[in-house]
């Protein structure tokens, strides 16, 4: 297949682009300085110049932990959706990827099943956002899909994410920093490129779920994945929890993905590749 991957600045779309994805189909890889999905114009002479038969769609806006979402964010999320859906004509199935922001963050999201985000509206933009495009996704008869990720771990996440920070901690000797444990899913990249591969390649079957959660069925708090990182580098635990309690859970039901019976990796396996790897190139 060529595929158009949207977004290929972000964490996500690198793991994609640099997964066996790319030796099994032709990848185009985008940006916003080569294509803007904001803009219906340079969205519209993209699929007038050249021939795809999927997109991935990973650019977002927004979504930031330390930047509040604006109005524009909003406006540019719907934007990019809209405007690669109405060339749908043009390709053959579209992945989007949505985020646990769909439901209502801050009273907690405990084990959310998709069916759940038409309960809920958000209270940010981003949030309210994604939670508009799933639900256009799940009311659409086209080969829409939208995956839904609630954290995400790989070799090419930024340093101040929580896994990659918590290994590079150890190798500097210093101790695992937890603000407020909480329960929270992490899902491998490496397994979402196998569900992407899975879908690329079923897409036309009718009872593949439109909508599904990217999480493993059990769940892990932040002071046992530390603990699950420590075993791995063969180290005393040497955790530090700045605040006591538990913050707010953010987890989903996975078992729509556990009854499609793809082969993942799993939580354990993907930590154990990641921290293998950063080891090695220390």
């Amino acid at each position: 297949m060529r595929i158009l991957i949207t977004g290929c600045n972000s964490f996500l779309s690198k793991e994609i682009c640099n997964s066996f994805l790319s030796s099994k189909h032709d990848l185009i890889a985008t940006n916003r300085i080569v294509l803007d999905a904001s803009s219906k114009e340079e969205v519209n002479n993209f699929f007038l110049n050249f021939k795809v038969d999927a997109v991935i769609h990973t650019a977002f806006s927004g979504g930031k932990r330390n930047k509040k979402d604006t109005f524009s964010d909003f406006i540019n999320n719907l934007k990019m959706f809209e405007n690669l859906i109405q060339n749908s004509d043009k390709f053959k199935v579209l992945i989007n990827f949505g985020s646990g922001a769909e439901f209502n963050r801050p009273n907690g999201v405990i084990g959310a099943s998709e069916e759940e985000i038409l309960n809920f509206v958000p209270l940010d933009y981003y949030g309210i956002a994604k939670n508009l495009i799933s639900r256009k996704i799940r009311e659409s008869d086209e080969n829409f899909f939208n995956f839904r990720l609630f954290g995400c771990f790989g070799k090419f996440e930024k340093e101040d994410r929580f896994i990659k920070g918590s290994v590079n901690r150890i190798l500097k000797d210093e101790p695992i920093i937890i603000h407020q444990n909480k329960v929270m899913d992490f899902f491998a990249a490496d397994d979402v490129c196998k569900v992407i591969d899975y879908y690329l390649d079923n897409f036309n079957k009718k009872e593949l779920p439109k909508d599904i959660n990217l999480c493993y069925n059990k769940k892990v708090s932040l002071k046992e994945l530390s603990e699950k990182i420590c075993t791995i580098m063969k180290i005393k635990s040497k955790i530090k929890v700045l605040k006591k309690g538990k913050a707010p859970q953010y987890t989903g039901c996975s078992k729509k993905l556990d009854s499609i019976g793809i082969e993942l990796n799993g939580l354990d396996k993907g930590l154990l590749t990641m921290t293998g790897n950063m080891v090695k190139n220390d």
